[in-house]
């Protein structure tokens, strides 16, 4: 499935591939595709899903060093993504998508569905990410404030992401990580 249907399209447009896992280097990002394996999949039928994410290069050292797990020498895992999502939200549907292909089952049918929602949802996807603001816009909604005001930092928005910080910490949320950290990139007093 993933060796007729998505790697040859991703391959195309210039993703490596380890394992199940895809990535295509961008200005100030690492754009990742993974296959993720059910864990409830057995020898006679696999279930799986797709995650798309990007690790921002940079984002590490304003986060403050080594609070986000640095990459391997093949490249961050969809994990490891500073901003992510499963392919199945990005589609009309809106809903966690997992495909189920059975031993024996014609698996065509499962390829070009999953190639197309890659194709028209998650590669769109990935390429707003690798606008800073976009990603920063995508990260205050789901991310959090640490991550969102990180990236606003990277951008160059240092009053946005005070803003980010100041809105987060007067709504309580994670008030003694994001203070600690906001105060020592001299985002607040």
């Amino acid at each position: 499935m993933i060796r007729n249907g998505l790697a040859p399209m991703l391959k195309a447009l210039g993703f490596r591939k380890a394992g199940r896992t895809f990535r295509s280097a961008a200005p100030r990002c690492v754009l990742v595709v993974n296959v993720q394996a059910s864990h409830w999949s057995t020898r006679d039928a696999l279930q799986f899903t797709v995650n798309v994410g990007a690790f921002y290069i940079g984002l590490n050292d304003v986060l403050q060093r080594g609070t986000w797990p640095s990459p391997s020498t093949s490249g961050p895992t969809e994990y490891q993504c500073h901003v992510r999502q499963r392919l199945g939200r990005l589609t009309p549907a809106q809903r966690d998508v997992w495909w189920d292909l059975k031993v024996g089952a014609p698996w065509t049918q499962v390829s070009v569905e999953v190639t197309e929602a890659v194709r028209e949802h998650g590669l769109p996807w990935l390429r707003a990410m690798t606008d800073l603001d976009m990603a920063r816009s995508h990260a205050e909604a789901r991310s959090g404030p640490h991550i969102a005001a990180g990236l606003a930092l990277l951008a160059g928005r240092r009053d946005e992401a005070t803003r980010i910080v100041v809105v987060a910490t007067e709504s309580g949320a994670d008030r003694g990580q994001l203070r600690l950290w906001a105060r020592q990139a001299d985002l607040i007093p």
